[in-house]
């Protein structure tokens, strides 16, 4: 089984301000967290796979971030990993801080 879960959306950027967004400077729409099919991908179509991109790229430059879904990704690790997440920030700090490296690469 599959997720396309979709998350509760932040305040827009201008609520928070902080957008660097070019599109959000000139006042244009509202900056929304973009939902992105990604279905597509490997499927050998060359335009639906540069309209993808296209897509992350632009959500990427405008928002910060997006939303994948149909990305394939079996609903029993996505809930194994929010509960590994949640576990993590549930930890004291002493606990936490104890994961801490030098290299941010570990």
């Amino acid at each position: 089984e599959m997720t396309d879960a979709v998350m509760a959306a932040p305040p827009p950027a201008a609520q928070r301000g902080r957008s660097r967004s070019p599109r959000r400077a000139k006042g244009e729409a509202d900056a929304i967290v973009p939902v992105i099919d990604i279905g597509a991908l490997g499927g050998g179509d060359s335009e639906a796979e540069l309209a993808i991109a296209k897509k992350i790229g632009e959500a990427c430059e405008d928002v910060g971030f997006f939303i994948v879904v149909n990305h394939g990704i079996p609903k029993d690790v996505i809930d194994a990993v929010w509960e590994r997440t949640l576990a993590f920030f549930d930890l004291p700090l002493s606990e936490k801080l104890r994961l801490v490296t030098e290299d941010e690469a570990k």
